[in-house]
């Protein structure tokens, strides 16, 4: 897997990922990443 940060800010991070197995691609995606502080609903969803 190879990840890259296309744009960052102070609370979030826009991320493209490709996944390559046995030399060829399999997959892409991009991921936005939010940090979210102790009183946001989301805060404890995945601890």
């Amino acid at each position: 897997i190879n990840a890259n940060i296309i744009d960052i800010s102070k609370d979030r991070a826009n991320v493209k990922m490709t996944l390559v197995a046995d030399g060829k691609i399999c997959a892409t995606g991009k991921g936005l990443f939010v940090a979210v502080k102790e009183d946001h609903p989301a805060y404890h969803r995945w601890n």
